[in-house]
């Protein structure tokens, strides 16, 4: 089990690499995030939350290096 601080780290990892990827500032990721109400989900789930948000952006996620998954 992974613990909540280097949950923590890994998701403000993901979402610098979003932003970077997608010309937006962290905050504006935070926002997107907060309004799909995924805030306590995997970064997977985020994804896919952001994918349906806005399915033009499939490409930003390509770019991104993603955490490594551990079951």
């Amino acid at each position: 089990m992974i613990s909540p601080k280097i949950a923590r780290e890994k998701l403000g990892i993901f979402k610098t690499q979003l932003a970077r990827a997608a010309n937006l500032d962290v905050k504006t990721i935070t926002k997107i995030e907060k309004g799909l109400a995924v805030r306590n989900e995997s970064c997977s789930r985020y994804y896919i939350g952001l994918q349906k948000l806005n399915p033009d952006i499939q490409w930003i996620f390509e770019k991104i290096k993603w955490p490594a998954k551990k079951n």
